[in-house]
């Protein structure tokens, strides 16, 4: 649990944007950390658990990222 919140902490300390992707009541799943300069784009992906990873929503943020 310590080193979810730490990722989260320090990805809201960093430039960019923050996606979170939830399931259907409400709970965070996971969320994206987006960041563009230029021509680049970086992306950093986090799962809230094993389960949620299942459920493939990183190829919506990657769409997301390229769009």
């Amino acid at each position: 649990m310590s080193e979810g919140v730490g990722r989260f902490m320090g990805t809201t300390r960093m430039a960019g944007e923050i996606q979170e992707y939830r399931d259907e009541s409400g709970r965070v799943i996971a969320f994206a950390h987006e960041v563009r300069k230029g021509r680049v784009m970086r992306g950093q992906w986090f799962y809230a658990t094993d389960e949620a990873a299942k459920s493939y929503v990183w190829f919506h943020s990657v769409k997301d990222l390229v769009r």
